[in-house]
């Protein structure tokens, strides 16, 4: 049972780090970086400085330095300020170190979002937090409604009823959460203004 369990968790620690690298791959192609720069400079900056921008704030590095930094296992570098010539924070809204310091998504350091100007764990955190009270109340209204409906099945198998709730729960369950999630919210909030 216990090799069982290793295993289990060798597995879906690999597919994690699969999963992790190949998302980071796609975001750091070379048009999602220079929107990045793009959209941290002016408009009409030329090919040369937003090239320049992204070498200065460390994005022109090496692909797998760059993702083991995120991720904790190579130490996180400091920009060098063009200006000084001395290690700079790479965003001034954000912590990041002045040092090589390991600080990755192993250490809890999710990194800056250049979005919201801030830490992504100060948005994360609380989205999670939603989440959870948001899955506490599935939990409770689907387990005695699924219990329900396997009992009712049950009781009349190979009826209609069977076969009616059986095709409904097939259906529910194939349907992915990202539409049902539009469907429900059209439900819930434009036709009965529930979640206002």
């Amino acid at each position: 049972m216990l090799s069982f369990i290793l295993r289990r968790l060798g597995t879906m620690a690999l597919t994690m780090l699969c999963l992790t690298m190949v998302v980071f791959f796609l975001i750091n192609l070379d048009p999602n970086l220079k929107k990045l720069a793009i959209s941290q400079t002016e408009m009409h900056t030329s090919a040369e400085q937003l090239e320049s921008w992204l070498v200065n704030h460390g994005y022109r590095q090496n692909f797998f330095s760059r993702y083991g930094q995120w991720l904790g296992i190579v130490p996180k570098q400091p920009v060098t300020d063009p200006a000084t010539g001395k290690p700079a924070r790479r965003f001034s809204f954000c912590n990041d170190p002045v040092e090589p310091t390991f600080s990755g998504v192993l250490q809890g350091d999710f990194g800056c979002s250049t979005k919201f100007k801030t830490t992504v764990a100060s948005k994360l955190f609380p989205a999670l937090g939603a989440t959870g009270i948001l899955m506490f109340w599935v939990l409770v209204v689907m387990v005695p409604i699924s219990l329900l409906i396997g009992i009712l099945a049950g009781m009349r198998e190979g009826s209609r009823t069977d076969r009616t709730l059986s095709v409904a729960s097939i259906a529910s369950t194939a349907t992915p959460e990202y539409v049902s999630g539009v469907i429900f919210t059209v439900i819930f909030a434009s036709w009965l203004g529930l979640l206002n």
